[in-house]
């Protein structure tokens, strides 16, 4: 009989083995082709995927319910869901995208926030968000100038894993598992380096602090916030916008301020939220591209339902 462990590698390998064959052709494929096969497959996912249309049309609700009626909600998810299979395609393209090829592909905004905040020599913390294609700010780290180290949880299946993390540190990119991710984080920021970190999912109560998200409080991982506060580094937005399939612009914001007072929570509530308020307002520019299939509001603070 086979052992467990056996038989956990064995599944490892059969859905390593499944994923390629879904991620390869597709990366392969004419790009007017793809793009029309990650258009199709939105679709076919919005229709099918009833759970995560449901996650989505409520959140679109809880954010947007005063300014849109339901026929716009539903619309918007319907495009949200066509951005997924988009994003999906654009993944599956990132190993062929030769670093010649990314100032055709990839415009970038703001890059004088970070060239100002980098000349100081502390370090910077890039907050970024699941919105757009954000796998490919990593594969245009070249355009800014020097490699980033980004904070990310390992995937279950380490065969996947690999496979995404070599899309991740290509171009000399470095990964930083988010277990226990601070004191690592810390010390690159203090030898001047860039990391970037994605702030904008759920976490647990005691993981997180609340704070203003489109007009109801969410519990917001601290860390980012945190480490630029320990290191000294300053804290800049930054997102990987869609400008047309396979087209992005990463958009850097200005320098968010980095609360130091004699009340450390107090700080790290104050510079979460004014990250937060960042990230929220290049989303609001491009509602589609946010991950609205999470549950970006599922803790509730104490004493709420």
């Amino acid at each position: 009989m086979a052992s467990a462990d056996g038989r956990g590698r064995l599944r490892e390998r059969l859905e390593f083995l499944g994923a390629m064959v879904a991620v390869l052709p597709v990366g392969v494929l004419p790009e007017r082709l793809a793009f029309a096969l990650g258009r199709l497959l939105g679709r076919l996912w919005y229709a099918v995927d009833a759970r995560h249309r449901k996650i989505a049309l409520e959140n679109l609700a809880r954010a947007f319910a005063s300014r849109t009626t339901a026929a716009e909600r539903e619309a918007l998810a319907r495009e949200h869901f066509i951005h997924l299979g988009y994003t999906f395609v654009e993944t599956c393209r990132l190993r062929g995208l030769r670093p010649a090829r990314l100032p055709e592909v990839v415009q970038v905004e703001g890059r004088e926030h970070l060239d100002r905040a980098r000349a100081r020599g502390r370090g910077t913390v890039v907050v970024t968000a699941h919105f757009g294609s954000w796998e490919v700010l990593g594969r245009a780290a070249p355009l800014f100038g020097e490699a980033i180290a980004f904070v990310a949880r390992p995937l279950d299946n380490p065969l996947l894993e690999t496979w995404i993390a070599g899309i991740r540190t290509a171009g000399g990119n470095e990964v930083i598992a988010k277990q226990r991710a601070l004191q690592h984080v810390v010390a690159r920021l203090r030898l001047g380096g860039t990391v970037a970190m994605l702030i904008d999912q759920n976490v647990a109560r005691d993981q997180g602090v609340f704070v203003d998200f489109f007009g109801t409080p969410a519990c917001t991982t601290t860390a980012a916030a945190l480490a630029a506060r320990r290191a000294g580094a300053a804290l800049l937005p930054a997102v990987c916008a869609r400008r047309a399939p396979g087209r992005f612009t990463v958009r850097i914001g200005k320098e968010i301020p980095v609360a130091v007072t004699g009340d450390v929570r107090r700080d790290i509530v104050a510079t979460t939220a004014e990250a937060t308020a960042a990230l929220e307002a290049f989303i609001r520019d491009h509602p589609e591209q946010w991950f609205w299939v999470h549950r970006r509001w599922k803790t509730r603070p104490e004493g709420e339902a």
